[in-house]
């Protein structure tokens, strides 16, 4: 690497280094003891980074298990899809239950209803500008991945009359994500929705209705959603995601075969 090269790196290292939301040992603090039992706050299961909007912390957050900074909010990744280093936004007046590990993006906005219980699985991640409101219960599932921009709702925040039948629906049904679903970014999971275990879900698509009975590994899609595949499953190990990258780097026009005695704990989550 000529001298050149160095400055530049040099520099963009600096640039992301002032460009990041660092971590926030401030609200950090503030937030476990106001939303865990003492035993539980004083290890810091949940960390906080730059200076998410805390609007109201009088529900509650439970674990399934307690370790230092196994939840962190508001994490900044540069680089990653319409990152603009938006603060988020906790609401929390039930319950939100961590199952594992999550890592959570910026410009996130996360509302849970006074009876509401929102539960995630381990090993989450959310991108960033999600936008996820529950008023009753949404439970999202393990090794989920939720792109950028994509919205979850067990509501429909206001009743609407229908004149024909002469009723008014309730607001509120139960949404559920099942284990390792991939839902791409500025997708709507709306009330009622229910995604099984190993689907993925299409951009811009809108699942409101129950999908329980589509094949395993299937991909959904459209507006409002339809089965559009099945036999599709996410690579979700990394160093997988590299080789494919690297065969595809080295022989370009070909196509990566996937082994018949793959082994799919080294490939998916």
């Amino acid at each position: 690497m000529d001298i050149k090269k160095k400055i530049n790196r040099a520099f963009e290292l600096l640039e992301k280094f002032f460009s990041r939301h660092w971590f926030n040992p401030f609200a950090t603090v503030y937030l476990n003891l106001r939303c865990l039992p003492l035993r539980q706050a004083v290890k810091l299961p949940v960390w906080l980074y730059g200076r998410p909007r805390l609007m109201n912390l009088s529900g509650r957050i439970e674990l399934g298990e307690v370790r230092p900074g196994m939840v962190r909010f508001n994490m900044m990744i540069i680089g990653s899809p319409s990152n603009m280093g938006a603060q988020s936004e906790l609401n929390i007046g039930g319950t939100i239950r961590f199952e594992g590990k999550a890592r959570i993006r910026t410009g996130i906005r996360i509302v849970v209803d006074e009876d509401g219980l929102l539960e995630f699985g381990d090993n989450l991640i959310l991108g960033d500008f999600i936008n996820i409101g529950c008023a009753r219960h949404i439970r999202i599932g393990h090794s989920a991945r939720i792109a950028h921009r994509s919205q979850i709702f067990d509501t429909n925040y206001h009743y609407v009359v229908n004149l024909q039948k002469g009723i008014v629906p309730p607001l509120c049904k139960p949404v559920t994500v099942g284990d390792n679903c991939w839902i791409c970014n500025t997708a709507t999971i709306s009330a009622g929705a229910c995604v099984p275990d190993n689907t993925i879900i299409s951009s811009n698509s809108l699942v409101n209705k129950d999908f329980s009975s589509i094949p395993e590994y299937s991909i959904i899609g459209g507006t409002p959603a339809r089965l559009i595949g099945s036999g599709f499953r996410l690579v979700s190990k990394l160093p997988k995601e590299r080789e494919i990258t690297a065969f595809y780097r080295e022989h370009p026009g070909e196509i990566f075969r996937f082994p018949d005695d793959a082994d799919p704990d080294r490939w998916f989550g």
